[in-house]
């Protein structure tokens, strides 16, 4: 399984790169019909799995054609955070964790990432949120990742 699941890391990492290299170039959104959708993804599930590779390939081939790119440099539809590299990775850490956030001691990383908040967003329960933490430690990241050592 450990064999297993790095080849399937390093194909899923080697999508997330390509797929944010190429963001640009994509249409920001799918000019489609529900109609559409639902002709390329009603089926039957199979009976037996059909292995990672075929997964991937599905997913590429079936529903990136149809995603809205949220993190596309053109998308001024909401205001949000984009959907950058690093919060690929840091989601993928988050998931592997699989926390189940029903008290502060299964959740360090929510306790650590509040600390980076302000005194005042941790006062102010709107912006103290995970979401909205989640979204500056994001900034400060980007930001860090951009600054060049001396």
């Amino acid at each position: 399984m450990p064999t297993e699941l790095r080849q399937w890391g390093e194909a899923i990492l080697d999508f997330v790169v390509r797929y944010h290299e190429g963001i640009r170039d994509r249409r920001l959104a799918p000019d489609t019909t529900s109609r559409e959708i639902r002709a390329v993804f009603d089926r039957t599930l199979p009976e037996e799995g059909v292995g990672f590779a075929a997964t991937l390939e599905d997913f590429e081939e079936r529903l990136l054609p149809f995603a809205r790119h949220n993190g596309h440099p053109r998308m001024f539809g909401y205001v949000q955070s984009p959907g950058v590299a690093i919060g690929s990775l840091a989601d993928l850490l988050a998931s592997t964790l699989n926390a189940n956030i029903t008290a502060w001691r299964s959740a360090p990383g929510q306790r650590m990432s509040s600390g980076w908040c302000s005194p005042t967003e941790r006062g102010t329960r709107q912006w103290a949120s995970p979401s909205a933490c989640r979204s500056r430690l994001r900034s400060r990241l980007r930001s860090d990742s951009s600054r060049t050592a001396p």
